[in-house]
């Protein structure tokens, strides 16, 4: 489902247009990348999902993390790790922290990737220390990879 119709597009449907095009418990998972940080309602978002979603369905949430995303002046709000606290509908499984990759065919850029390899490693051991304090000495994440159940 997108408000475009791209090619890959089954649904063409404004998320924010409520109720979303599809009967309760339909989906097994769920997956919107990049989508929430363009959304004027988080919680209006996550209550079509867990109405959509079946009992235990998986929600894959892709974003940018809070530090990055408040540079684009297309996000209308920024999230961080703690996206999906106060919201009792889903169990959080996984949390991982991806910096963009630009591929190897940039081998020129080795030492960089090297590097960025490093602090991705450290930060996944412990995304809230990352969060609270060294992200604001290496920058945000492209990719912050929240994966959740739906409890009902």
């Amino acid at each position: 489902m997108d408000s475009e119709p791209w090619s890959g597009v089954d649904i063409v449907h404004d998320l924010t247009k409520i109720p979303w095009p599809f009967p309760d418990n339909y989906a097994d998972i769920i997956r919107a990348s990049h989508v929430v940080e363009h959304l004027p309602s988080l919680s209006q978002f996550l209550s079509e999902v867990a109405r959509v979603g079946k009992d235990g369905a998986k929600l894959i949430l892709i974003f940018p993390h809070y530090s990055r995303s408040m540079f684009s002046n297309q996000h209308l709000k920024h999230y961080g790790i703690g996206i999906l606290n106060g919201f009792k509908q889903f169990k959080v499984e996984s949390i991982k922290l991806k910096y963009t990759w630009w591929g190897w065919k940039h081998w020129y850029k080795f030492p960089a990737y090297l590097f960025l390899a490093v602090i991705e490693l450290l930060a996944n051991l412990s995304p809230k220390l990352w969060e609270r304090v060294w992200c604001y000495w290496f920058g945000g994440f492209d990719n912050i990879i929240v994966e959740a159940r739906i409890k009902k």
